[in-house]
């Protein structure tokens, strides 16, 4: 899937958001860094709700990418644990289209 204008607005505010670290081992990347600091999808991006909802991204390292990718299952548990219940299925709902975005 291309990455659109819109695509890199969502990456550039969940990195803002994370305060340019990674979620799971809290390495910092300043802004304007070109390491390799990844704006990650909770929920893939072809669900359309939430493609470019910031709620629905979490910045990660390399490694701790490769690892949610590697490890979907794990992954999903640590941020269901990292955003709480609620919100987890909340967004999950969200980007199922049972719920319409406010």
């Amino acid at each position: 899937m291309k990455m659109t204008p819109a695509d890199r607005r969502w990456a550039a505010a969940v990195k803002e958001r994370d305060g340019w670290s990674c979620r799971v081992c809290h390495l910092y990347f300043p802004p304007g860094w070109t390491g390799d600091l990844h704006a990650h999808h909770i929920f893939t991006r072809g669900r359309g709700w939430t493609r470019t909802d910031p709620e629905n991204g979490v910045s990660l390292c390399m490694e701790h990418h490769d690892w949610a990718h590697a490890h979907p299952m794990g992954f999903q548990g640590w941020i269901e644990q990292e955003l709480g219940s609620d919100a987890y299925i909340a967004l999950r709902r969200r980007s199922l289209y049972v719920e319409r975005p406010a």
